[in-house]
């Protein structure tokens, strides 16, 4: 890694401001306070001549024993009708020593007509009950494109052709092109659309720019297809065209999807969608918003994602352009919500390229997702450094009076360059129970092809520290900083004032910081950093300096660093492990290297590590734990040894655990709760007894906490917040309740604080 100094970006951390005052409430945040570095899961184009595919479009689906599915738009290997091949079905399966490819089918593979079996697939993959596996390609025989099954069989799967498009070549009625993958209902009816094609008078008989929504049904012997809805079968296409997206389901058996061009506005840039089923087969079309319909579009335009759906009935989705900001048209996030008889309202949740330099993304181009806690994530195909990078995972944070964007990872700055880290994710994301994340980017990773050919990505939570970040040794909490080019900076701390800012060290974006503490016992905070193909390296560090660079060895993927803490007892901080599976393990650190390795056992599926600290006193690390019904356990610890798994209580829906720390100063950990209305409260513990809940205040709109951390070393933990524009304040308490509310200064909302 470069430590190299990089004053003139340094320079732009240190921007002191004027005090702020924060009066009491918390903005909503999901249990992990933020994410880790990436891991690089696969690389496509690894085997040669691309076997092993290349270009994934799609995302990723998951089955009950953790394994990944996707597709590949090329590679693979063909019957030789097409020199560069059309894709491949991937699977990805988690192991002790990493992740293993197998292609389970490869496009243009079957005997007779040329790519008869399809190719050229964009979408991901849904699976059943069962584990079959089925999904659309955009291309056959006729260049029309497939619907596809693919069944487990012994050795492997085989594959079912459900429907080929515009059988025997042109009209293409009955829909062209299926980029959007499908959606299936209770009775295994599968559902989808198509881009081109169609029935409408408008469409040139099959060969127009109008698409269809179409239903495939079991019958016994097969599936029958029918078209549910032809687009642009009213005048001047206000129905809308161009569905690129798929649709979802809600209980009723309503469809709900996005046309990406026309609708009832001058521009004709999309629209929102319903199909109501009416009896006997029949559907109901409805549009339920038409985009550009706001001033210079400030609403959002070409929605080339579809929606998902909150239990309220509340529609989410993405725009790829439009939206007003200084750089203009790169995209927004947007909800509608039913307000009865059918209506819905619109409103704007997030403009992208807000900055002008579009560091927080541009142009989304996929579905979002959303957590328990109301969160929503997805990922942008460009911005982050600049306009012209190659995308971002994001996150959108409700808070309380609006929402809160925070970039999780910027991916390459020129694919076309070094680019092991992946560039331009095109593609939703998937959250598994602990709160990981799982991606695709079309380009980039390690393989000899132009551009990359594309990665299989994971995310984790930010590991939480028992300990605070002290840099100088001075028993005062400072902050870490890192800028969007990947630059280290810390503020050293009195209290609310920043005594100095230093540091500057520049490291690739492909390195993250996967903990931090004081890992050769010599009271001041190390970084721990891991590289996207699993390599841990150590900074030994005196301030803002780095002492030492060492490596402690390459960790497979699916092992994440979910805390870190002095577990012994002996004054140096260990680092804790979970791999995938459950397993638990704690490096125990000497003198800045790997003392000694053990396994302390194994957490169920649905538990992830909420805080580690010493609960009970004794100067050996805990760990929290919370389930994901809300249910928080604690394992006392002794070393290496669990001497309790005790119990301690379950936190209503719509509170989020957000901090630990020593709030009253005795000496025990406590942990930092916050409600979804903004309330703050705190549970005093001592070992796994909650002795008391005590709410601690509010805190204004656009406000997150950014840390905890002993800030005036008086021995109680204090409370950093951030602000949307920057600004960074603080609460210093004292026996569990906000002794002053203070500024602390502003940064470029480009640095990052590390948590």
């Amino acid at each position: 890694m470069n430590t190299r100094i990089r004053n003139r970006f340094f320079a732009r951390l240190v921007a002191l401001a004027a005090g702020v005052l924060l009066t009491a409430a918390l903005s909503p945040r999901s249990v992990a306070a933020g994410y880790g570095p990436e891991q690089v899961l696969y690389t496509f184009c690894s085997q040669s001549n691309c076997f092993d595919g290349g270009l994934p479009y799609g995302g990723l689906i998951t089955d009950a024993g953790g394994n990944l599915y996707g597709t590949t738009y090329e590679g693979g290997i063909g019957n030789g009708f097409d020199a560069y091949q059309l894709g491949t079905v991937f699977k990805l399966t988690p192991s002790g020593s990493g992740w293993s490819e197998t292609v389970l089918y490869n496009f243009c593979s079957a005997p007779g007509s040329p790519c008869a079996d399809g190719g050229y697939p964009v979408a991901g993959l849904v699976i059943d009950g069962s584990g079959n596996l089925y999904g659309t390609t955009t291309a056959n025989a006729w260049s029309a494109g497939t619907v596809f099954k693919l069944t487990p069989s012994q050795g492997g799967y085989s594959y079912s052709q459900l429907y080929s498009f515009c059988p025997g070549g042109s009209p293409c009625t009955d829909g062209r092109d299926p980029e959007a993958g499908l959606v299936m209902d209770a009775n295994g009816n599968l559902y989808g659309t198509t881009q081109y094609g169609g029935n409408a008078a408008a469409c040139n008989a099959g060969q127009g720019f109008c698409g269809v929504v179409f239903r495939l049904t079991p019958n016994g012997a097969g599936y029958t297809y029918s078209v549910l809805y032809n687009f642009c079968s009213q005048t001047n296409c206000t129905d809308g065209t161009q569905p690129r997206a798929g649709l979802i389901l809600d209980g009723n058996g309503n469809l709900y999807g996005t046309t990406y061009q026309s609708g009832n506005t001058s521009n004709g840039t999309g629209t929102v969608f319903r199909l109501s089923p009416t009896g006997g087969g029949g559907y109901a079309y409805s549009v339920l918003y038409t985009f550009c319909s706001q001033t210079s579009c400030a609403d959002g335009a070409n929605p080339a994602a579809g929606l998902i759906m909150d239990g309220n009935g509340n529609l989410y989705g993405t725009t790829s352009g439009g939206g007003s900001t200084p750089a203009g048209g790169h995209g927004t996030i947007f909800m509608l919500s039913p307000t009865g008889g059918g209506q819905f309202t619109y409103s704007l949740l997030y403009t992208f390229c807000s900055s002008g330099t579009c560091a927080d993304g541009s142009s989304p181009q996929a579905a979002l997702i959303r957590d328990r806690d109301g969160n929503l994530y997805g990922t942008t195909g460009g911005g982050a450094p600049n306009i012209n990078a190659y995308g971002t995972v994001f996150k959108l944070a409700p808070n309380g009076s609006g929402w809160t964007e925070t970039v999780l990872k910027n991916f390459c700055s020129n694919v076309f360059t070094s680019c092991a880290g992946g560039g331009q994710p095109l593609a939703g994301l998937l959250m598994d129970g602990a709160g990981n994340l799982f991606g695709t980017t079309l380009h980039g990773g390690n393989a000899a092809c132009e551009g990359g050919c594309g990665m299989v990505f994971e995310l984790n939570p930010a590991p939480v520290y028992a300990r605070q970040a002290d840099f100088n040794a001075d028993a005062r909490g400072d902050i870490l900083w890192r800028y969007i080019d990947g630059t280290v900076a810390v503020w050293e701390m009195n209290g609310a004032s920043v005594l100095a800012s230093v540091g500057g060290q520049s490291v690739a974006n492909t390195w993250g910081i996967a903990g931090t503490g004081d890992f050769n016992g010599d009271g001041k905070t190390d970084l721990l950093w891991r590289y996207v193909d699993g390599t841990i390296a150590l900074w030994l560090m005196d301030g803002g300096n780095v002492l030492s660079s060492s490596g402690l060895g390459t960790v497979a993927a699916g092992w994440r660093v979910v805390g870190t803490g002095d577990f012994d007892g002996d004054g140096t901080t260990d680092i804790l492990w979970q791999y995938t599976d459950g397993t638990v393990v704690i490096w125990f650190m000497k003198g800045g290297a790997v003392g000694s390795v053990a396994n302390i056992g194994s957490a169920a599926s649905g538990w992830e590590v909420a805080g580690v600290g010493d609960f009970n006193g004794d100067g050996k690390a805990d760990i929290l734990w919370r389930y994901t019904d809300g249910t928080v356990a604690m394992w006392l610890m002794n070393g290496a040894t669990i001497a309790s798994d005790l119990g301690v209580g379950s936190a209503p829906a719509g509170w989020t655990l957000i901090g630990t720390g020593d709030f009253n100063h005795d000496g025990k950990t406590d942990v930092l709760w916050q409600y979804s209305d903004g309330t703050v409260a705190v549970w005093l513990m001592n070992g796994a007894a909650v002795t008391s809940s005590l709410g601690i205040g509010n805190a204004a709109a656009g406000w997150t906490v950014a840390g905890t951390a002993d800030f005036n070393g008086d021995g109680t933990t204090d409370i950093l917040w951030r602000y949307t524009d920057g600004t960074v304040a603080m609460w210093l308490v004292s026996g569990a309740a906000v002794a002053s509310s203070l500024g602390a200064g502003s940064a470029d909302p480009a640095w990052g604080i590390v948590e």
